[in-house]
């Protein structure tokens, strides 16, 4: 059996980076809102052993790949002998804080499920999941919520109906989400509020919006990326709401039509209903 899907991506509207635990992990608040742009995954079965090849000579591909960790972690928890061959065809930006590594992951224990037939609640798949990274747990049920703890407490917020436009842009200087977290010399004092950040959202009230909405990591990144200039950018182009998009170095901005563009280092979504 062979089946091709899409794994989408998210960006943070808003992330608030609080203490660090005692796993070493930090906690966090951030309103995680999925997005349309996607990877394409295609899972065969039935194979010798599980492999897994991406389309890009950058992104790593067997064992050290997510999707390749995350069936092999459905296999030994399902105690299932059957192996699949992975490919993917990565369209998401690595590095840029939009999850693809971690959807890919998650979008593969959902399908293994439905494949096998193996009905697994969503407890054991978040176990699954947080075995391989906190943002897999996310994209198991990726729809607006927010997320909380590690990334591992994930509270949806309802439905979202939009015909908002999402800009993405994309630096040439890019972070793991380890790295990025490594540059953050201080945490702020700011509360956040994720579910009127949604609200205001839904209502389209962008300019409350940008007394809410704060990424801690900008203070990181302003020290390699003039981010006051791509936000004026951003503003020229008629962007009602802008900001960075997680822990990586990418920024989006939200319009209510479609920016007119030049070619560049740019790419139009839109939010994933």
């Amino acid at each position: 059996m062979k089946i091709t899907f899409q794994a989408i991506s998210k960006i943070n509207i808003g992330l608030h980076v609080k203490e660090r635990r005692n796993d070493g992990y930090h906690n966090i608040e951030s309103l995680f809102m999925p997005l349309a742009l996607s990877d394409t995954i295609t899972i065969e079965n039935n194979t010798e052993e599980l492999s897994c090849t991406v389309n890009k000579k950058d992104i790593p591909s067997g064992i050290e790949n997510l999707a390749y960790r995350a069936a092999d972690a459905f296999f030994r928890y399902t105690n299932i002998k059957d192996r699949v061959s992975i490919h993917i065809d990565k369209h998401i930006p690595q590095g840029y804080g939009l999850g693809g590594g971690s959807s890919d992951a998650a979008f593969i224990i959902n399908v293994l499920d439905g494949i096998y037939e193996t009905n697994l609640t969503y407890e054991i798949k978040k176990t699954i999941a947080l075995e391989i990274g906190t943002d897999v747990v996310y994209f198991l049920r990726p729809r607006p919520a927010l997320v909380e703890g590690k990334g591992d407490i994930v509270t949806h917020l309802g439905n979202f109906s939009s015909d908002l436009w999402v800009l993405l842009y994309f630096p040439e200087i890019s972070f793991k989400t380890k790295e990025a977290y490594t540059k953050l010399s201080s945490l702020t004092k700011r509360k956040f509020y994720g579910k009127i950040i949604f609200e205001y959202l839904i209502q389209k009230r962008f300019s409350i919006l940008e007394d809410y909405v704060f990424n801690d990591f900008e203070m990181v990144v302003k020290d390699f990326i003039d981010t006051e200039k791509i936000r004026h950018r951003f503003k020229e182009l008629g962007a009602l709401l802008t900001g960075m998009t997680g822990s990586g170095t990418g920024f989006y901005g939200i319009f209510d039509s479609l920016p007119a563009l030049k070619q560049g280092k740019w790419i139009i979504t839109r939010f994933y209903l």
